[in-house]
């Protein structure tokens, strides 16, 4: 495919940047297209936490799961913390014991990326 010349197509396209980036590759005769997409980017995305409570047993244990919203991004990384870990422990998997009775503990998952993006679930065990 042939490359413009600096100033011609390539030089004036003023579009949103993945479009322009796109447009670009095409039109400049790039072979290949990595285009760099940040976690989060959209101010208007967040953290979810499945499930959104629980109520449990002493001694039982349950799995959270986190999850960006509204765009899912599997190669998100969560840091995991319980508000009290003497009652509900967490490791940085969501894997969460409940060691004694408690009305409410919080259980949050972190965008390690972007900790101001983090969400919690209500914990109660019985």
């Amino acid at each position: 495919m042939p490359r413009h010349a600096p100033g011609g197509l390539c030089g004036r396209l003023r579009l949103p940047a993945l479009l322009t980036a796109l447009v670009s590759a095409i039109a400049c005769g790039s072979d290949t297209l990595q285009i760099p997409v940040p976690i989060c980017a959209d101010q208007h995305c967040s953290v979810a936490v499945i499930p959104t409570g629980a109520t449990l047993p002493k001694g039982d244990t349950i799995t959270f799961t986190a999850v960006m919203t509204p765009q899912p991004d599997t190669s998100a990384r969560y840091y995991w913390t319980s508000s009290d870990s003497t009652k509900v422990t967490v490791d940085q998997s969501g894997f969460a014991t409940m060691l004694a009775q408690t009305t409410s503990v919080s259980v949050c998952a972190a965008l390690t990326r972007d900790p101001s993006k983090f969400t919690c679930a209500r914990v109660t065990v019985l």
